[in-house]
């Protein structure tokens, strides 16, 4: 269970970086 939620847990900080790469981009652009 603690390999499996460290793994959701990373998982979810790289989509969230992921985002703030993309808005930043776009704000960026604009």
């Amino acid at each position: 269970m603690n390999v499996s939620s460290r793994f959701v847990i990373c998982i979810n900080l790289v989509s969230a970086s992921s985002l703030v790469v993309i808005l930043s981009d776009k704000f960026n652009w604009f």
